[in-house]
């Protein structure tokens, strides 16, 4: 999968480093799978990420079924996303 946005990556990294201190959050690392989280949770992350840069998550283009829930993943979706959303700005 491609590299995150820089301040995607640190986004992500302030969102989720507390689901798993002490430990660190790996790229790889699947966070349905390995985190006690509320299902809903990601979907709080990608408002709040929108919130803060002035996007509307409504035109995030879906996640796609099968895609992995990887921090990897959500990283370059949320970057796939705000190129999306400024093309229609």
């Amino acid at each position: 999968a491609a590299a995150a946005d820089p301040d995607v990556a640190q986004y992500l990294w302030e969102e989720l480093a507390a689901y798993w201190s002490p430990a660190t959050p790996h790229p790889d690392d699947d966070f349905l799978k390995n985190l006690s989280i509320d299902p809903d949770e990601p979907q709080d992350w990608l408002e709040r990420f929108c919130q803060q840069r002035g996007y509307d998550w409504r035109a995030w283009p879906m996640w796609e079924e099968g895609r992995p829930t990887t921090v990897r993943s959500f990283a370059a979706w949320l970057a796939e996303g705000r190129r999306h959303a400024e093309t229609l700005a």
